[in-house]
């Protein structure tokens, strides 16, 4: 058992926990809670710690036989990222694929492409929205959040194990690579084109959400073949870039359902 705050695992835990550097330096990150220590794929655990109440009361359905060392209360404590620790902690490999991984081999593509998404929040529950949506992957930019920091970990409620994802250098780059593999391009623009419900996303496509602040990069928009408007009514400007990704897949998930339907 681990009972000492000063021992070398608190402080790499914690740095995992709070430094971006530390993360890609490993190439993991940590997850906290009986639901992610549930959900982690057995393959990318590197290690875990929990504490004694925490073993008695999740046991085998949450611990599945991985090697967890027990810690104290205070060790917990002083590892956690939360105000109140629910007494589990793992360090796992970041679950990052190959852009070819996101095509898949059967059906049509829904990808989604996040430009530069500074906001962890948004990162984290568009990941968990293109799960819902049935995406086969998301595509990060390296100017983004870091899609292993604690916040977006958490927002995507398990999402970061089951959604395939994989980074590239920009959306440019992304929308060249797409479209040369046959996946139509949509990017969420706010200068006049077409409305976001007149293309046909049966097919293979992929849907490009920019920054909060200055949206898709000029050089992402000129890459890109197509771009799609969502209207608004009154006098709201535009959506918040996590409730315009979630209009765009559902879309293309009502157009696939209805198709398979009919």
């Amino acid at each position: 058992m681990i009972t000492s705050t000063k021992n070398a695992a608190v402080g790499e835990i914690r740095q995992l926990l709070a430094k971006a550097h530390k993360r890609r330096e490993t190439g993991t990150f940590a997850v906290e809670g009986p639901r992610m220590a549930a959900e982690l794929p057995k393959e990318l655990f590197v290690r875990g710690f929990v504490t004694e109440e925490a073993r008695e009361r999740y046991g085998e359905n949450v611990l599945r036989g991985l090697p967890y060392e027990t810690v104290t209360e205070a060790v917990m404590k002083a590892m956690s990222d939360t105000v109140t620790p629910q007494g589990i902690l793992a360090e796992v490999r970041q679950p990052m694929t190959e852009p070819d991984k996101l095509i898949p081999p059967h059906g049509p593509a829904l990808v989604l492409v996040l430009e530069d998404l500074a906001d962890p929040g948004n990162v984290g529950t568009l990941i968990r929205t293109a799960e819902a949506a049935g995406a086969t992957g998301v595509v990060l930019t390296a100017g983004g959040a870091d899609p292993f920091q604690p916040k977006v970990v958490r927002a995507t409620m398990g999402g970061i194990f089951r959604v395939p994802l994989a980074e590239m250098p920009s959306g440019a780059d992304a929308a060249r690579w797409l479209q040369e593999r046959g996946v139509a391009c949509y990017g969420a623009a706010l200068r006049e084109t077409e409305e976001y419900d007149g293309p046909d996303y049966t097919g293979p496509a992929a849907f490009f959400i920019g920054n909060e602040a200055h949206g898709l990069s000029e050089a992402c928009l000129e890459a890109l073949l197509h771009t799609i408007v969502i209207p608004m009514e009154g006098r709201v400007e535009s959506l918040n870039a996590a409730a315009a990704g979630t209009v765009l897949l559902y879309e293309a998930h009502r157009q696939r359902k209805n198709r398979v339907i009919h």
